[in-house]
């Protein structure tokens, strides 16, 4: 009995898309190919991280600015309106109350749908501060 020929489906560089040739887990035609793909995808990655870090900075800089003022409970349509993307936090868990309690690095505060309240710095235990040292 005779079997037929295996067709195997055309490979193609996952960079430029020309076919590839040689061992079957191979995805990139060449040297070059592989490093410009694994090289794009460090720059994206790179991008996509400082852009977060730049909204997060900015969310700080607005909590620092209304702990400053004398009111403690903000619209959040308000807060939004400053520049504020209640979205974008470094911790957060449920809080009383129906709403979340969110950490911007260091500082702490609660949100619901329409409000932001309670916003300060979170004290860091002695024990604590002495570990985050280098």
């Amino acid at each position: 009995m005779y079997s037929l020929p295996r067709m195997e489906k055309e490979r193609r560089c996952l960079n430029c898309n020309s076919p590839i040739y040689g061992r079957p887990d191979k995805l990139f035609c060449s040297d070059r190919c592989r490093d410009n793909w694994h090289n794009i995808e460090k720059s994206l990655l790179r991008k996509s991280r400082s852009a977060i870090l730049g909204i997060l900075e900015k969310n700080y800089g607005i909590l620092i600015s209304l702990m400053k003022s004398e009111c403690r409970r903000w619209p959040l349509d308000l807060v939004e309106g400053l520049g504020f993307k209640s979205d974008y936090f470094t911790r957060i868990s449920s809080g009383k109350r129906g709403g979340m309690v969110c950490e911007c690095f260091n500082i702490r505060y609660c949100v619901s749908k329409t409000k932001i309240w309670d916003i300060g710095f979170i004290s860091i235990p002695l024990q604590d501060r002495r570990d985050l040292r280098l």
